[in-house]
């Protein structure tokens, strides 16, 4: 249970070092793979995917809720408008259509097609509702957008590798339904986290809430990764995944416990729901 001063999605909030390496030196097992590989330091490697609103005083002193200044990019060096931003992903789509030899960019428009939050689909989900932005008034700090949610259960990763401390554990994400095969859909997994604190956190007999923060591309992904991280994609050849935020809600109020990434088809399957969150 979240209950310290700094908001939890900040990395203020949280204890220990703060570590930005983007794992690119490391011996490459199956979790550093899949995983780190997608904390990415380049613009060209993530995308927006939500609009973000924040908590704060006014001059007058008066709590607000506005929205957050920022461009948009879409594994772009360069930011852009909304308008600029619609206008640029038709502009790609037709590029990519001048262009059928090339079969993988090809894939990729089909795959972010088919996934139910996409580029197109975001610019049309901008607003948040009026309960979400009169709950964030009450959270001085919070950031509220759109997105799409899923409730999923964590469990040890089935890896084949291990992280290369025995204090570091990586949960995968599924959602369990007589409907998949096996009885469960592979979503994606979490990043790599401190063991004690998971253990002392996370109770993996229940569900938890994730959201969709944004996307990503890993370009380190091999065919050694983990063979269920590979099947739920197209994997090797299609290295992109949602960034989502695993939370717990208080009273109408999500928290951060884990971050990770899910494949953008499986988390379409769960056919997960749109709606506007307050994180504290």
């Amino acid at each position: 249970m979240w209950t310290g001063g700094v908001p939890s999605w900040s990395w203020a909030a949280w204890e220990g070092k703060v570590d930005y390496d983007t794992g690119q030196d490391r011996t490459e097992g199956a979790v550093r793979v899949a995983m780190d590989s997608f904390r990415t330091e380049y613009d060209t490697e993530v995308g927006s995917l939500v609009t973000f609103f924040c908590t704060e005083t006014g001059k007058d002193g008066a709590v607000v809720v506005r929205r957050v200044e920022e461009g948009r990019v879409w594994f772009t060096p360069f930011d852009m408008r909304d308008d600029e931003f619609a206008e640029y992903l038709v502009i790609e789509r037709e590029r990519q259509l001048e262009r059928p030899q090339d079969v993988h960019g090809a894939m990729v428009h089909d795959t972010w097609d088919r996934c139910c939050h996409n580029p197109t689909e975001c610019l049309q989900r901008v607003d948040i509702s009026d309960k979400a932005r009169a709950k964030a008034e009450t959270v001085l700090g919070s950031l509220v957008f759109t997105t799409t949610t899923a409730m999923l259960s964590l469990r040890h990763t089935k890896q084949a590798g291990e992280p290369s401390t025995e204090d570091v554990v990586c949960f995968d994400m599924v959602h369990f339904n007589d409907s998949f095969r096996g009885g469960e859909l592979f979503v994606g997994q979490t990043m790599s986290m401190d063991r004690g604190w998971a253990e002392k956190t996370l109770d993996l007999s229940c569900k938890y809430r994730a959201v969709v923060l944004g996307a990503g591309m890993a370009n380190g992904i091999r065919e050694k990764t983990y063979s269920s991280w590979r099947d739920c994609g197209s994997g090797t050849q299609f290295p992109v995944a949602l960034y989502v935020m695993v939370t717990e809600e208080q009273a109408g109020v999500l928290y951060r416990l884990a971050v990770g990434v899910v494949n953008l088809l499986a988390w379409t399957e769960l056919r997960p729901a749109w709606e506007s969150v307050v994180l504290g």
